[in-house]
């Protein structure tokens, strides 16, 4: 769902969701670091976060659906009180879908930014087993670069295809 498409009521909810630093510190930091443990762990049903919108991905989850919850009440609050704007039923949906949607997309990005972070630091470990030729047996060395070399490649084809 678009900004575009909703009320003012839902728009200003969104605005407030997005951008108060109090909400995104205490709320959205924690719903996606749920969402990127439960994808890391796949809790999500084993579903890709692509496959499935934001929405169907995250309404069953209980502890996401408490912090979302109080954002949502927090926003509301804000818009009582600076724009005199009473949000109803359908507004507070609206506002959950594409705060849900934005969750997804910050959990992606942190999903992708750790997958990067790692690839570094194995690239980095095999820059040292082959700067330190003589750094443990032949064969152990052999053995733990060619494995290297395989957690690079797998590394390299998730961020390709993610």
């Amino acid at each position: 769902m678009k900004t575009k498409e909703l009320s003012h009521a839902a728009q200003n909810l969104v605005i407030y969701v997005r951008n108060e630093c109090e909400i995104y510190d205490r709320y959205t930091l924690e719903a996606v670091a749920m969402v990127v443990k439960a994808k890391c762990t796949n809790d999500i049903n084993g579903a890709r976060l692509d496959d499935v919108t934001a929405w169907d991905n995250l309404s069953f989850w209980i502890g996401w659906q408490t912090v979302t919850k109080k954002a949502i009440q927090a926003a509301a609050k804000l818009v009582r009180k600076y724009d005199h704007i009473t949000p109803t039923a359908a507004d507070i949906e609206a506002a959950t879908k594409v705060y849900a949607a934005n969750i997804i997309d910050k959990a992606k990005y942190q999903i992708r930014r750790d997958k990067q972070e790692k690839l570094g630091r194995l690239k980095h470990e095999l820059q040292n087993y082959i700067d330190n030729a003589s750094f443990g047996l032949p064969e152990t060395r052999r053995r733990n670069m060619i494995l290297l070399h395989w957690d690079i490649r797998k590394f390299e084809r998730e961020l390709q295809n993610a």
